[in-house]
């Protein structure tokens, strides 16, 4: 699918920090709780040869054995960098959880390809569900990946700050879409310095890897 540029209004830096840092924030922001939905742990051989190449496909089926050892039903919530990564190409990843049996979530980060304990991150507020959404194991763009092509995609209007943030939500939360998150999407935002005042942010569909302008300042 041939990649289309819609920029929209101009938004606060702040906002543009919180909805790409949306990768460890959401399960506290929600407050978690089962739901039936099914896991989206799926097959982590698939996915990890469509995207060999790609750092955080190669990081996902680690973080989900990790999790898997603490909590077998933990549905993936959200994933992406740990925060404003030093690097054209980030390869330090954070994972979200969310455990229906336990009511837990759990966060698990994978550094340089070394996956660390599960830590708990926060208890679920009873009555909220989490719908099934994304499974990483059909996407077919990484969130590595979605780098390089927001990248070369914003270049073609000029110069794109190095440092990168990058996030996706997998699983469908109560007022998701209120809230600007969308599954289906990696959100990947450029800047110089950490208060993203100049960022530059970009939607990229982790199916077709057609890239979207959100913002460019």
């Amino acid at each position: 699918m041939r990649s289309t540029r819609t920029t929209v209004g101009r938004r606060e830096p702040g906002a543009t920090w919180t909805l790409a840092f949306v990768a460890l924030l959401v399960a506290a922001t929600f407050g978690l709780i089962a739901c039936g939905g099914s896991s989206s742990s799926g097959d982590t051989t698939s996915a990890g040869d469509q995207n060999s190449s790609d750092s955080f496909m190669a990081a996902w089926p680690k973080a989900q054995d990790a999790v898997t050892a603490v909590a077998p039903d933990a549905v993936l919530v959200a994933a992406g960098t740990t925060g404003l990564a030093f690097a054209d190409v980030p390869d330090t990843w954070g994972f979200t959880y969310f455990s229906p049996e336990k009511g837990m979530a759990y966060s698990v980060d994978v550094e340089h390809g070394k996956v660390g304990t599960p830590r708990e991150f926060g208890t679920g507020k009873k009555g909220v569900e989490v719908q099934s959404g994304t499974d990483v194991a059909t996407i077919k763009v990484g969130a590595g990946d979605a780098v390089v092509k927001a990248r070369s995609f914003g270049e073609q209007s000029g110069v794109v700050p190095k440092n990168v943030v990058v996030s996706g939500v997998f699983g469908e939360l109560p007022d998701s879409a209120g809230a600007g998150y969308k599954t289906g999407v990696w959100t990947v935002a450029f800047a110089t310095g950490t208060d993203m005042a100049d960022a530059q942010t970009f939607e990229v569909d982790m199916m077709t890897g057609a890239v979207t302008t959100v913002q460019s300042n």
